[in-house]
């Protein structure tokens, strides 16, 4: 049975202590979220010490995306780097991100890891960065990115002005302003409440460590006799 990992919103004044035992033992547990709440966003960072963790989910999220039927792609920020977007696809890859393109319509999902984060300068992961805008035409609002991270700071910065989401058009005024809320009883009140129930376009979070609950589901799955006992 798989473990489901969750994560926690972490303010940009505190994206340097994301990976840090210490500060992620004082956020409250209950406030923990799944995939399912994280992927509401159009671009996420993933902060998290190495070896948390971020690869193996980012490929376990990218396969169920994949074998939903949906566009998901995995790919090395420090390949993507150096190659154009569809040089680093093959076969039925190439031909759904082709499809998703000319679809004008579905959203497609990136997830960009940073599996070598020593050797990646800012340089380079801005040049990966660019290379997935030019790959995947320019379809900034259609595409769902995610990316994995070290504490540092000029990840969101890059995020916000290479892969920024455009700006929806303001509702329209007027005799069609008029018409939609006769129609559909749509009030300035019903519009703030969906405004604040809707995720943040550029969100960060930290994959949070296993909960005791969770060290002994693992435990219990492999065959850990005991698993409550401490040495």
């Amino acid at each position: 049975m798989a473990i489901e990992r969750t994560f926690q919103d972490i303010p940009a004044e505190h994206s340097d202590k994301a990976d840090q035992h210490a500060y992620l033992a004082t956020l409250s547990r209950s406030r923990d979220v799944g995939w399912h709440d994280v992927l509401r966003s159009k671009r996420i960072l993933i902060i998290s010490e190495a070896g948390a963790g971020k690869t193996y989910e980012c490929r376990e999220q990218q396969k169920n995306l994949w074998n939903a039927g949906e566009p998901a792609f995995f790919l090395e920020l420090s390949e993507l780097a150096v190659s154009r977007l569809h040089d680093m696809l093959v076969g039925e890859q190439e031909m759904r991100l082709n499809a998703w393109i000319a679809s004008q319509s579905d959203i497609a999902t990136f997830f960009l890891d940073s599996i070598d984060e020593l050797n990646i300068s800012q340089g380079s992961c801005k040049r990966a960065l660019i290379n997935l805008r030019k790959g995947i035409a320019e379809q900034l609002d259609r595409a769902r990115i995610v990316i994995t991270t070290r504490p540092i700071s000029f990840d969101r910065e890059l995020v916000q002005e290479i892969l920024g989401v455009p700006q929806q058009p303001e509702v329209e005024t007027g005799a069609d302003a008029f018409a939609q809320i006769a129609l559909k009883g749509y009030t300035n009140q019903q519009k703030e409440e969906q405004n604040d129930q809707r995720p943040s376009d550029i969100r960060t979070v930290a994959l949070m460590p296993l909960s005791d609950q969770q060290i002994k589901a693992f435990a219990r799955d492999q065959k850990i006799e005991n698993p409550q006992r401490t040495p």
